[in-house]
């Protein structure tokens, strides 16, 4: 399972690396190579043992297709290309480097060309469907129900682990109506809804709610959830043009076009540059436009169309104490706070893979 899929407002990235690793950071990822925030190795290692150049080269492409296929991802998850690069090249190492899995240095370098050769559209990419064969998932040899850490590794294509547990377990991969509120995501092409079920999100013209999102590129329009008797919208093509009407309540009107860098703004209703705030600044709502944070921080300000006043709350480093609580500053991007135990809250920042799982 690779899901390299976006999603929501921030259009996060579930996974960047093939395989289940998990995500965090502000919600968000899409797009666009940013100068500021943490440092991070240079990808395209000449030297190195043949995963480590596999996978720095995966890793090269993998963050340069994000950054062309939308325009604030790297500086919105990372900060800058160095750092996702740096991110995804650990990731696919622990992946590579796991007991039983099916990926292989090879396979890694052939996706690494197919994205270079633009094989697969930002469309489907965005929405994690239709990627090359060279970018096709592939299968591992641990049974059902054995440990795993990545979906390469499973028999099944697919490793179910909690959102906080560091190992999961292979299982059958998720179908439409699969209950996911335990899991960090669908598997391929589907995403976890607001009823915590498994859907695949609808295409131009679908009807969509908050139970029915739209893919990646596409705005709910006219959806109204809280009458007695819902009425669902449509999904339609999110404003794209500078200046363009919008209506960040998606009631009358689609919203901008995330992907393309761009915010509605509630006062004026049109379209305008999505602004990024580094850890420390201010974020939410300012005079009717929504600022979001750059490097990966989360923002304190409260959810909602606008939001409101709050401030950008910097990541933790790898190996860093971590809280999944409310108000707790995220791990770096392509890391996740790892719990131990079913009722603990104090965890450590730790890539996919970090542990094993056999």
């Amino acid at each position: 399972m690779r899901n390299w899929a976006l999603a929501s407002m921030a259009l996060a990235f579930v996974s960047l690396a093939c395989g289940s690793g998990g995500s965090s950071g502000n919600g968000g990822s899409s797009g666009g190579g940013g100068t500021s925030g943490k440092g991070g190795k240079e990808g395209g290692s000449e030297g190195g043992s043949p995963i480590e150049v596999a996978c720095s080269t995966f890793a090269t492409a993998l963050c340069a297709q994000i950054n062309t296929c939308s325009k604030i991802a790297i500086q919105r998850d990372y900060g800058m290309m160095e750092t996702c690069v740096e991110a995804q090249t650990q990731l696919c190492t622990n992946e590579l480097s796991a007991s039983s899995t099916g990926a292989t240095p090879a396979d890694r370098s052939a996706c690494a060309s197919a994205l270079s050769a633009s094989s697969w559209t930002c469309t489907d990419f965005l929405n994690n469907v239709n990627p090359p064969s060279a970018c096709a998932p592939v299968k591992g040899t641990v049974a059902s129900g054995g440990g795993c850490a990545f979906a390469s590794q499973c028999a099944t294509g697919f490793c179910a682990i909690e959102p906080k547990a560091a190992c999961g377990t292979c299982e059958t991969t998720p179908a439409v109506g699969d209950a996911c509120g335990k899991l960090l995501d669908c598997g391929q092409g589907l995403v976890c809804s607001t009823n915590n079920k498994c859907v695949a999100p609808g295409a131009s013209g679908a009807m969509c709610g908050p139970d029915d999102p739209c893919l990646v590129g596409l705005s709910c329009v006219g959806s109204k959830p809280k009458l007695k008797k819902p009425v669902l919208g449509t999904c339609q093509e999110s404003v794209t043009t500078m200046g363009g009407a919008c209506d960040v309540t998606q009631k009358t009107a689609p919203a901008c076009s995330v992907t393309d860098g761009l915010i509605c703004n509630s006062t004026s209703k049109m379209c305008e540059t999505l602004a990024l705030a580094a850890p420390g600044g201010a974020c939410g709502n300012s005079t009717g436009q929504l600022i979001i944070c750059s490097d990966g921080a989360s923002c304190s300000a409260t959810a909602g169309d606008g939001g409101t006043s709050g401030t950008c709350t910097a990541t933790i480093p790898d190996k860093g104490s971590c809280q999944r609580t409310p108000g707790t500053g995220p791990c770096d991007t392509g890391e996740r706070c790892i719990v131990v135990g079913d009722s603990g809250t104090s965890g450590t920042c730790e890539f996919n893979g970090s542990s094993s799982c056999m």
